[in-house]
């Protein structure tokens, strides 16, 4: 909903970084804040999705939707999710791209050139937003009704009646059409062809002369002149760094639209095929409950030796890496002898004894038993009872949490709560004029915009859920002592008390219960939110590792000349065990962010004893983390471009109908560039290793608060176009530009070098938090002689630009 605003903002500021040469702390418009908001709570409910699926397909229901429909509709959600991601990436490379051109204008010497070139990039990106502006409004009006097509199709909103003059409606299809899958393609097509008016528009506002037929003469080849001198150098560097970003908009475009097209064709072949028309009982079949009780009992499985089927017949011997087979234990072996095999599972109860889980229960029993002692002491027993002691001991029980913040955060918001219902119970009982027919009524009234509270916004379900049932055990006691008498109500011990008494009274026992509670999370130590925090980032980043090697892997895979024969959707194949496992992680991780950037915001809550937390450093490397999943999962989504055209280049080769020249010379060079691409990417290799280790040495140095090692060195910015235009510098041609692996080649270009500078930075936050193993000297004398022993530059440069402030300069006279 926001693209469109988004993009003619951030199109404006780069037509405006020029006007200030200097780096400024300029936020974000306000469209691209909503909209990058708007993105992090799909992903945290994409990842509370994959968590609930599981569950949803093993339920018993009435409905229309099959248990393994659900499964299929996340997986096409998912498909969405990605491209939408992307496009909201998009904010932070024009921010990056702002930052460059800054550096770049300082290159030149001539301000008169400098000038030159803002006004020219002014008028290039007015030619760019203004001939797509148009074609885009048209696509994105189209994809928001596609959307609404699947919620009417599947029955998730109610679909509005449709008129009955077809010349009312002007003959356009409209959402809930058996035919509006057409209307969508249509429009994609549409936007397709556009591509060819765009690129031939910013070719000739560069100067690059195109032969009459050079969209339809694919033989034809032009090429980028061959500039010399710094000032051209660069502005031949800007061209091509535009023609990425126009390719990257248009690819991911295209993507959405496509995704979003084969939701509405699975959408509509559910109706097709029996599923939507009518209702039924829906029961999970038997393999789900056999899956179920097997993973119940059974252990994990160790099969990285396990033979995978080809899909033809054949079969082969792949050996899976060790991150597919059970993690090892550093202090036992695998069992091998009919006794340790026997005593393995004893391992399981001390275990569970010390895992964090149990330490937390065994200090909430402490916590509840340290007043509930009250109950079984001769001498306090009837004070214990008389005063409502239980109702503290419960609130002890149900409001400790696991860690400080989270528990402090709830404890205010119970108090809270338990002032409003008070309030509330007061407010019931005396506008009822304490007549039971004018209470109830009133009870309804009043307890009902709480569950709206409970499920519009959750974080505050602790208030509303004290808030709703604190008033039903105050007036509910009344009006149990005006039923049953005051002396069989008194029969337990409890002493009767009128409403205005007893409303404080369950105030003071609640926050007598809070108080105690309150001890109990920091004695004997405090489990604070900053610890978890630092914890949970640590993991977070071990689980990028994961990903990142899952998306270096499968980047290779379909790189190679064999990533046709390999199919994700076959079970058995590598490809598959390599798209399940890649799945399963950035489940994980967006469960975990979504984890982190909760605990991030209770740690305001928790009171500061000593120095203060960095909490802004804690935040960029959250963000950061959120980059570093775009990035990465935008690096898998693109190279499947290469499988897909592949695939449709192989199928189209082997079709025996007859075709038309022109279409045979545009397969023909299709298949030609992406043999020679592939052959090419395979020996440079456009994803580094680098990253994986990177990673896993930060989430070992947060998580167990050790220095980083010296001489690290963060993986740099790789240039593969440069690298493929030195090997053959007709494989980037702009004749290439109209294919769909350009575009993908120009995403990964672009994607790949914001990773490694996000990682970059990653590792400059966690050196300022952990700091960095280093016994080296740096002496700066009176006479300027600077001396320097051992220390790796990012810590010499440090030391000399901080002077004398934390004394590690030592100066000699």
């Amino acid at each position: 909903m926001y693209m469109d605003s988004v993009k003619k903002r951030q199109f404006d500021r780069i037509k405006s970084s020029g006007s200030n040469l200097e780096p400024d702390s300029t936020k974000v418009s306000q469209e691209a804040q909503k909209m990058k908001g708007l993105v992090t709570e799909m992903a945290g409910l994409f990842g509370k999705i994959n968590a609930e699926i599981v569950f949803a397909e093993r339920e018993a229901a009435y409905g229309h939707l099959q248990p393994h429909d659900f499964g299929q509709l996340t997986k096409l959600c998912r498909s969405i999710l990605l491209p939408i991601s992307g496009l909201a990436t998009f904010i932070d490379i024009i921010q990056s791209v702002k930052q460059r051109k800054i550096a770049h204008h300082k290159m030149i010497e001539s301000e008169e050139t400098a000038a030159a070139i803002k006004k020219l990039t002014h008028e290039e990106w007015d030619d760019i937003v203004a001939s797509t502006n148009d074609i885009h409004e048209e696509l994105v009006s189209t994809m928001q009704s596609g959307l609404q097509h699947v919620l009417y199709t599947l029955r998730f909103e109610k679909a509005p009646k449709k008129a009955k003059d077809v010349e009312e409606s002007g003959g356009l299809a409209s959402p809930g059409d058996r035919d509006y899958a057409g209307h969508v393609e249509n429009q994609l097509r549409l936007f397709s062809s556009s591509r060819k008016s765009t690129m031939q528009a910013w070719c000739e506002r560069k100067g690059i002369a195109l032969p009459t037929k050079f969209w339809n003469d694919l033989t034809s080849t032009v090429t980028f002149e061959e500039f010399s001198g710094s000032e051209q150098k660069l502005r031949q560097n800007q061209n091509q760094q535009q023609l990425y970003l126009i390719l990257y908009l248009e690819y991911l475009t295209m993507s959405l639209g496509e995704s979003i097209l084969d939701m509405i064709r699975w959408a509509d072949s559910k109706v097709e095929d029996g599923t939507m028309p009518k209702k039924r009982i829906i029961l999970p079949g038997v393999f789900r409950f056999k899956t179920w009780a097997k993973s119940l009992f059974a252990a994990e499985s160790d099969d990285s030796e396990e033979e995978f089927a080809t899909g033809t017949g054949q079969s082969r011997s792949v050996w899976a890496g060790a991150s597919y087979g059970k993690r090892k234990d550093p202090e036992h072996l695998p069992p091998k002898t009919f006794f340790e095999k026997a005593t393995n599972p004893i391992r399981t109860l001390p275990k569970f004894l010390s895992s964090e889980e149990s330490t937390f229960g065994f200090r909430v029993v402490l916590a509840t038993m340290s007043l509930a002692i009250l109950a079984y002491l001769e001498s306090t027993q009837n004070f214990f009872v008389k005063q409502r002691g239980i109702w503290a001991v419960i609130m002890i029980a149900i409001s400790m949490s696991s860690h400080a913040g989270q528990g402090i955060s709830g404890f205010i918001m119970r108090i809270v709560g338990t002032i409003i219902a008070m309030c509330t119970s007061l407010i019931i009982w005396y506008m009822g004029d304490k007549r039971t027919g004018a209470i109830l009524p009133l009870m309804y009234v009043f307890t009902v915009p709480f569950f709206y509270v409970i499920i519009k916004a959750p974080q505050f379900a602790p208030a509303a859920m004290i808030s709703m049932v604190t008033p039903i055990l105050i007036i509910g006691y009344e009006l149990q002592v005006r039923k049953l008498g005051l002396a069989t109500s008194e029969s337990n011990g409890q002493p009767y008390y009128p409403i205005y008494e007893l409303a404080p009274y369950r105030l003071a026992t609640v926050c007598a219960g809070l108080g105690v509670a309150f001890i109990w999370t920091y004695f004997p130590y405090p489990i604070t939110t900053r610890l978890t925090l630092r914890k949970q980032i640590g993991s977070c980043f071990y689980l990028f590792a994961n990903y990142y090697s899952c998306v270096h892997t499968t980047a290779q895979m379909r790189l190679s000349e064999d990533a046709a024969k390999e199919d994700e959707t076959t079970p058995g194949t590598p490809a598959f065990r390599l798209a399940k496992a890649r799945s399963k992680v950035f489940a994980k991780i967006l469960l975990l962010l979504s984890s982190i950037e909760a605990n991030s915001n209770l740690v305001t809550y928790e009171p500061t004893f000593g120095g203060k937390f960095p909490k802004e450093t804690y935040d960029d490397l959250i963000t950061s983390l959120r980059h570093l999943l775009n990035y990465f999962t935008l690096i898998s989504y693109a190279t499947n471009t290469f499988v897909s055209s592949s695939s449709s280049l192989s199928s189209s080769a082997n079709d025996n109908t007859a075709e038309d020249d022109e279409t045979q010379i545009d397969s023909n060079l299709d298949q030609s560039f992406l043999i020679s691409f592939r052959r090419m990417a395979s020996d440079i290799s456009p994803l580094s290793h680098d990253i994986t280790s990177t990673l896993c040495l930060l989430s070992a140095s947060l998580e167990n608060q050790h220095p980083l090692p010296p001489y690290l060195r963060p993986p740099h910015p790789y240039q593969l176009s440069e690298r493929l235009s030195s090997l053959d510098p007709d494989l980037l041609s702009i004749r290439h530009v109209y294919e769909p692996c350009y575009a993908a080649f120009a995403v990964l270009q672009i994607v790949s070098s914001l990773a490694t500078e996000e990682t970059e930075r990653c590792v400059e936050l966690i050196r300022e938090l952990v700091g960095e193993v280093d016994f080296s000297f740096h002496i700066v004398g009176t006479d300027g002689k600077d001396k320097s022993w051992g220390g790796s530059s990012a810590t010499l440069e440090s030391s000399s630009s901080a002077g004398n402030g934390n004394g590690k300069e030592e100066k000699k006279d």
